[in-house]
């Protein structure tokens, strides 16, 4: 499958090749290699964009918010049940 290179995938693809030079040609395995960035927004996102659309697998913390997940959302309505000793008034 053939994916339009933008930029940052270029940068990405760049840098993994730049790295398998400094170790003498062999590759380096991806458990290996650190991306950092300054803040997460919107770092992550991109980040994580352009590594799956270069295919390289990645793992790091989730940008969205507990509130924002199925589980999340699943405590804090189990918080707001009565009798739980969430905020819920009955």
């Amino acid at each position: 499958m053939h994916r339009k290179r933008c930029g940052w995938s270029s940068a990405i693809l760049e840098l993994a090749a730049s790295g398998n030079e400094a170790s003498g040609g062999n590759p380096i395995p991806f458990h290996r290699i650190g991306v950092f960035y300054p803040a997460p927004d919107p770092y992550v996102r991109i980040i994580e964009q352009q590594f799956a659309a270069s295919d390289i697998p990645a793992n790091g913390p989730d940008h969205r918010r507990l509130r924002d997940s199925v589980a999340g959302r699943t405590l804090l309505a189990a918080l707001q049940l009565p009798g739980s000793g969430g905020a819920a008034t009955g």
